[in-house]
């Protein structure tokens, strides 16, 4: 695993690249729907600040080409929800933080 930090970029959670995908996450203490509406809150942001969809466009694209889902569910825990949402690598959508 490599974790980098880019300088003068910045999201709200940390994003994840796998070979196919982008993948952003967001978190609660504990209520699912709200970790899963921060996260796709998060996957729409990267959207539109990398790659230029207009806020409309990025739900639609997320309701059509996206996967959501819960990733952890822990109690007792400050975050006991944690959600994520995969945006597919194509040519849409290549490369945040370019």
């Amino acid at each position: 695993m490599r974790f980098d930090i880019l300088k003068g970029k910045q999201a709200t959670w940390p994003v994840t690249e796998l070979a196919d995908s982008w993948v952003a996450h967001g978190t609660s203490g504990g209520d699912f729907m709200e970790a899963l509406q921060l996260a796709t809150e998060e996957a729409a942001r990267l959207l539109v600040d990398q790659w230029s969809f207009s806020i409309e466009e990025a739900f639609v694209f997320l309701s059509v080409a996206c996967d959501v889902n819960v990733c952890q569910a822990c109690r007792p825990s400050p975050f006991s929800a944690i959600a994520r949402v995969r945006i597919p690598k194509i040519r849409a959508c290549p490369l945040p933080f370019a």
